[in-house]
């Protein structure tokens, strides 16, 4: 955040963008929005100061010692940077000047192949791709460093732009070095007069390996979407005079409020399944990736780090312990947010002192939502210690626009060996319309096991808020036998299968639920919906073309019971048809 030798090859740029302009940049406006923290940019006035040669024939960079330079830390001021997602960047970088070239030096805390680009850009007239210029460089057969493309204006290629460049470059320490010396000369479609006092406009570019994103010293909320290190809409400024940089403070831009729908919707955890980064715990793990978005609050038989994760004292280094979703695209009307905690005082297990709540819609600056309160508690001590379930909760008036959730969790005040976490979410509502209401139970179809002569029948069970699941399963039963005999639970409790009685109803518990939806541990109510099955096997070559009927159900605690739509099949008829797939 991977050198291959594939990467002797790959394009090391530079480009630096000046533009000649008096306007001085102004501060941005302070939004009313609560922030993680203060974010400050590079300076945007960079001071050469007076006229100094550097030499960039010689063999090192010492020329430099004694030059200001600016640092730019992608993770410590992420304002700066378009994208931080792949890994930390330092980056410094110094201005010289005399009548006759301007004199770059850059440092990177990456080696060369570590880098796909950096570019310096030269825009010495407008803001418009058509006058800019930019220097390009490449690995050669030899391992070194050459000028391999040189752009002035519209021209593609300019050699002798390339040629006028003086270039030193090492690798040092695993550190790129770069310094350039640049001839006013050579600004010819702008020229551009160097003395004491004039000012120019520049930007920096750059790309690490495999990004896919690009990376800029400069604050990223100013720039063009589209090939935006030609079209940013602010550029730092260089004075060939003395003085002193400023650092500005940058307010990053507030997250869009929308109404919660409130009438006639569903209910959309967009953190389900997501991948997350954050504190890793050194306590209970089971290294399942998205353990804390699979949808489960988790219950009192599952305190343990097969179902949570688990932070030590120590995990809390930094005052807290983070975790951080991606939603996987920008979300709007997001309102709700819940994190699960749970307790066992007397294994030292304890719940956090607090839980807050941050979003954000590139990753880097996030707002602070608000403090989650406690919405839902349960406990028992049946086994003789007291165990805990808790449910932190906040919930926004107005829904926010993000991509990217934060979870702060706050240490215990009393001494703990294991603070958990069990789940993470991120709701909002959606209208209802969209979303054609299935029923509890919807009946799949069948399959065959041809080894074992077994049909297998499947059903999806869809969860009802409402009501609490007894159980869910399947109604079997030989259909010619049975005749017009009404199905019902009832029947089957007349007329329960025997080996005396063959014409009664197998009742088949869902025992046997999709892999792809199994969670150990888990009940009815942790489930949106699963899919189960009911097998019969070893079904007598005399009844392979015997229809067998199977209905799914659910039973409620309330003694309300719902059927899906009865599927006949036989064994045959599913093996002979045109998609038949195999058990």
């Amino acid at each position: 955040m991977r050198i291959k030798s594939y990467r002797k090859i790959c394009a090391f740029s530079v480009a630096f963008c000046i533009v000649l302009t008096l306007t001085l940049l102004l501060p941005l406006p302070t939004a009313a929005a609560e922030w993680e923290k203060t974010y400050f940019g590079t300076p945007l006035e960079y001071y050469a100061g007076g006229e100094k040669t550097i030499s960039v024939s010689d063999s090192s960079f010492d020329d430099w010692s004694s030059v200001h330079k600016v640092t730019v830390n992608s993770v410590e001021h992420p304002e700066n940077w378009l994208n931080v997602h792949f890994e930390e960047i330092t980056f410094r970088y110094a201005f010289a000047w005399d009548h006759t070239n301007l004199y770059v030096y850059v440092e990177i805390d990456k080696p060369f192949a570590s880098l796909d680009m950096f570019r310096f850009y030269f825009n010495t007239y407008s803001d418009v791709d058509t006058h800019t210029y930019f220097i390009q460089l490449s690995y050669g057969a030899d391992n070194g460093i050459y000028i391999s493309r040189a752009k002035r204006g519209v021209t593609p290629s300019d050699p002798a732009f390339a040629a006028s460049i003086g270039l030193h470059c090492a690798e040092i320490e695993s550190n790129t070095y770069v310094e350039m010396s640049v001839p006013w000369a050579e600004f010819k479609i702008a020229p551009f007069t160097p003395e004491y006092g004039a000012s120019l406009k520049y930007s920096f570019h750059v790309t690490p390996v495999n990004s896919g994103s690009y990376f800029f010293a400069q604050d990223a909320s100013v720039l063009g979407a589209d090939m935006p290190w030609v079209n940013a809409k602010k550029f730092l400024r260089l004075h060939l005079s003395d003085g002193t940089p400023a650092l500005p403070v940058v307010t990053p831009k507030e997250l869009e409020q929308t109404e919660v729908l409130k009438t006639s919707y569903k209910e959309i955890n967009a953190a389900l399944g997501k991948n997350y980064t954050g504190t890793i715990p050194t306590g209970w793990t089971n290294g399942n990736p998205k353990l804390l978005t699979e949808g489960s609050f988790q219950d009192l038989n599952t305190i343990d780090g097969a179902y949570m994760e688990g932070f030590r004292p120590t995990d809390f280094s930094e005052g807290a312990v983070t975790k951080t979703i991606d939603l996987s695209s920008i979300v709007s009307g997001l309102y709700k947010f819940e994190i699960g905690s749970a307790q066992i005082i007397d294994d030292r297990i304890l719940f956090p002192s607090q839980a807050l709540v941050y979003a954000s819609l590139n990753g880097c600056h996030f707002q602070y939502l608000g403090a989650a309160d406690v919405t839902w508690h349960i406990s028992s001590s049946e086994d003789g210690k007291q165990k805990e379930i808790q449910k932190y909760t906040l919930v926004l008036d107005k829904g926010v626009t993000a991509r990217y959730i934060k979870i702060k969790i706050l240490a215990p005040e009393s001494d703990f060996d294991i603070v958990p976490l069990s789940e993470v979410t991120a709701v909002y509502n959606a209208d209802a319309a969209l979303f054609p209401e299935e029923s509890a139970i919807v009946s799949l179809g069948a399959k065959i096991n041809p080894l074992q002569n077994g049909l297998r029948f499947g059903a999806k069970y869809n969860r009802v808020e409402s009501k609490e699941v007894k159980q869910v399963g399947m109604l079997l039963y030989p259909t010619e036998k049975l005749g017009g005999s009404a199905l019902n639970m009832e029947y089957y409790l007349a007329n329960p299968y025997s080996n005396t009685n063959l014409t009664g109803v197998i009742l088949v518990t869902a025992v046997n639920i999709s892999a792809s939806d199994y969670r150990a541990g888990k009940d009815f109510k942790d489930y949106e919906s699963f899919v189960f099955f009911a097998t019969l096997l070893n079904i007598p070559e005399s009844g392979l073309s015997v229809n067998i009927t199977a209905v799914p159900f659910v039973e409620y605690e309330d003694g309300e019971i719902i059927y899906g739509e009865p599927m006949v099949r036989n064994y045959n008829a599913v093996k002979s048809a045109a998609d038949f797939i195999p058990e």
